[in-house]
């Protein structure tokens, strides 16, 4: 075909093909502009929301902070007293374990007449009043008490065989004697 047209439509014609591709890329452009228009939106809205969320979180965890630090104050108090409690049963000291260590360093034939124990005589020396069957019985219970590992020192005082001790046990002695650090431990 022969193209039999004048040129001023001819221009027209390529004017109008390229109107049209014009309106093409804009419409393409104005979609995809909306298209990214409403991804932002919606981005938008998602961060909002995120922020809103982590802001209670942020809010709860402040609060549940507020109640564990009232916890962790009363740990803290609870430790102390704890260890004062510790180092103060440390330091306790059972006359029981005093006794029966005491009873089992006497020799057959020997009986403790008087002793007085408290926590402050535990620190000096302490007297004790002890009866035996005979002399012998006496020196092996100093004997005894020396070879021991709860006296630090052990002294005699007195030593009377005139009969004026318990019946049966004629002989007395009284002696000074320092109880070890360990003694009631």
């Amino acid at each position: 075909m022969i193209n039999l047209l004048p040129d001023k439509d001819k221009s027209e014609l390529i004017a109008a093909r390229h109107n049209v591709l014009l309106v093409r890329y804009i419409t393409i452009s104005l979609i995809a502009i909306l298209a990214l228009y409403a991804v932002m939106k919606n981005s938008e809205q998602l961060l909002v929301a995120t922020k809103t969320s982590a802001e209670a979180t942020i809010a709860s965890n402040t609060t549940e902070a507020g109640v564990y630090s009232q916890t962790k104050q009363r740990v803290g108090e609870l430790s102390n007293n704890l260890t004062t409690a510790q180092s103060i049963l440390d330091k306790e000291v059972h006359f029981s374990k005093i006794l029966t260590n005491i009873a089992s360093q006497m020799p057959e034939g020997t009986i403790i007449g008087e002793l007085n124990l408290s926590t402050a005589s535990l620190q000096g020396p302490v007297s004790i009043t002890a009866y035996g069957k005979t002399t012998d019985a006496i020196l092996a219970l100093q004997s005894a008490f020396r070879s021991s590992s709860l006296f630090s020192s052990v002294a005699f005082q007195s030593v009377s065989g005139s009969g004026s001790g318990v019946a049966g046990y004629p002989v007395s002695v009284t002696m000074n004697v320092t109880f070890s650090k360990t003694a009631g431990q």
